[in-house]
């Protein structure tokens, strides 16, 4: 690989500007961040019930609403390990089917504790997202868009945390503060196995190890369709 001819990726990336690779990159980001959010906010909406249900002190809650902060602490480290060193889709989809099964099991908890546990270990999932999604935007935009696409992702979250809100006051008075955790842990498992064919990678990341190269060979044809790519290629950032 010496001789290779070096194929300079940033450079056709900001020679191109955005592609329909980048949409469909924002378009999976948008899903994923927002079902991020709505993990986020659903404790907070089904606390009331909790507290009638349950028939618990609203101060007893403290603890079950703060428990996923952290979990998002320890999610954030280890999400963005795996990230550095499997990738970012391999990160998306770990962090997704974490908290997406903790929360579809806090649907069947029984009491705090339980839901403390659930809460904690779904925030772990939670955690390893936003970096993530941050991470594979910057990682395959051109220079001049990495701000702005990770910037449209990461906003909305709170969009996503606005959705429990809806789902409270229109659902749960008929079907059970459990729909909160069932959408929210059905959701994201949903996502992440559609992510494991349709997820684009970090083109960094396929950049720097070997067995992406086909993907990259194909990326490069669709961002420079004119651009041909010689078969013994060394791809750089």
């Amino acid at each position: 690989m010496a001789d290779a001819p070096v194929v300079p990726v940033s450079r056709l990336l900001n020679q191109r500007g955005l592609s329909g690779f980048h949409i469909k990159l924002l378009i999976w980001s948008l899903f994923i961040v927002l079902m991020d959010g709505y993990d986020i906010g659903a404790i907070a909406f089904a606390a009331p019930e909790l507290v009638r249900t349950w028939g618990v002190d609203r101060g007893a809650l403290g603890p079950v609403l703060s428990a996923s902060n952290i979990g998002v602490l320890a999610g954030s480290a280890l999400f963005g390990w795996v990230g550095d060193r499997y990738g970012r889709k391999a990160a998306l989809i770990g962090s997704l089917l974490c908290f997406g099964v903790f929360t579809w099991i806090a649907a069947y908890s029984s009491n705090l504790d339980e839901m403390f546990w659930l809460r904690l270990l779904a925030g772990i999932g939670i955690g390893g997202a936003i970096p993530n999604i941050v991470a594979l935007n910057a990682e395959s935009a051109p220079r001049h868009l990495r701000a702005t696409l990770a910037l449209i992702a990461v906003g909305c979250v709170p969009i996503g945390g606005a959705i429990p809100g809806i789902v409270s006051a229109t659902l749960v008075p008929h079907y059970g503060w459990q729909l909160l955790f069932l959408i929210g842990g059905i959701a994201p498992i949903l996502i992440a196995i559609a992510a494991m064919i349709g997820l684009p990678e970090s083109i960094k990341f396929m950049a720097l190890h070997e067995r992406h190269r086909a993907g990259m060979q194909r990326l490069i044809g669709e961002i420079s369709p004119n651009f041909q790519v010689p078969p013994n290629a060394k791809f750089v950032i």
